[in-house]
């Protein structure tokens, strides 16, 4: 399914705006900044979103944060990026154009903080999750020559689904030029730091291997003894030889009895179950270690 994160990239605010000083006065690059005022950063998000709706992610990409770049690579703000555009190419073209001519924007406030600006902005533009949930499918297929037509009906009758988002951002200065710091690195750290907290309250229990002439299982339970709801814990089983050491391995995700549509809430269980390679039972040693890797809280609990 099309995630809404690939249009949430759309408006994370990267934008290529360069400001520069006179050569000859200063000896300095063109792209560097020599004062740093409220104008400037004004000129910076207002750049950076006419970069995104024309489209332009490898231009606005540069405006990013050294540490933000950590956390998302340039791929990834393609908002079309999940979508093979061997064969829905009409499709993203006519979306692409969609966004650049129903796309808005507007700057609410900006306001110095300890040097830097801090800008809140609203951005409105077409909801790719909606539109791309209302196209036609024949079974797991979406009939993207179907889809261009639904999509230009939906502009002939004035209801292309819209988004409307308020951003907040920094426009800080970095080694002499403006770069856009949205606070994606310092929420990504935070959160590995909580999920590394986290991990003391989850107990496995119940770790079991099950042998049969065809087919070997590792199974398994995790208790959730804390106060926050999970969405899902990622688990990963090392397989033994017979001295008890790794030959292989698998990662997988524990459910409430493998319904990934029910969170783990506080004192449930969640299950995992890895049915072991024929190549590792030719040789193991009918053993396995289990660790839990990673997790992911419920939305609503990280915001």
């Amino acid at each position: 399914m099309y995630k809404k994160i690939g249009f949430l990239v759309v408006f994370s605010l990267f934008v290529t705006f360069l400001y520069g000083c006179d050569m000859g006065k200063t000896g300095k690059s063109s792209s560097q900044v020599s004062i740093f005022d409220e104008g400037k950063a004004r000129a910076v998000v207002e750049s950076y979103f006419k970069k995104v709706i024309s489209g332009d992610y490898a231009g606005a990409y540069e405006l990013l944060a050294n540490k933000e770049k950590k956390t998302i690579s340039l791929d990834e703000l393609n908002p079309d990026k999940n979508v093979n555009p061997s064969i829905a190419d009409g499709f993203i073209n006519d979306l692409e154009e969609l966004r650049k001519t129903k796309s808005s924007f507007k700057v609410k406030s900006i306001e110095k903080q300890n040097g830097v600006f801090k800008v809140t902005a609203d951005y409105e533009y077409p909801d790719g999750e909606a539109i791309y949930s209302a196209l036609p499918r024949s079974g797991w297929f979406v009939d993207w020559e179907g889809g261009r037509k639904v999509l230009k009906q939906m502009v002939q009758e004035n209801r292309l689904p819209m988004e409307k988002t308020q951003l907040t951002m920094k426009v800080i200065k970095e080694n002499g030029n403006l770069k856009l710091d949205f606070g994606w690195f310092d929420a990504a750290e935070k959160r590995k730091k909580e999920v590394e907290s986290y991990k003391a309250n989850l107990k496995l229990h119940d770790v079991k291997i099950d042998n049969y002439s065809d087919s070997a299982w590792v199974t398994g339970y995790i208790k959730n003894n804390g106060t926050k709801s999970i969405d899902s814990i990622y688990v990963t089983v090392y397989y033994l030889d017979k001295e008890g050491k790794p030959m292989g391995e698998d990662v997988g995700v524990a459910y409430v009895e493998n319904n990934s549509d029910i969170p783990i809430k506080p004192n449930y269980d969640g299950k995992f179950i890895f049915e072991v390679p024929e190549g590792i039972r030719k040789s193991w040693g009918k053993k396995a270690e289990v660790k839990i890797t990673g997790l992911e809280f419920v939305q609503e609990d990280n915001k």
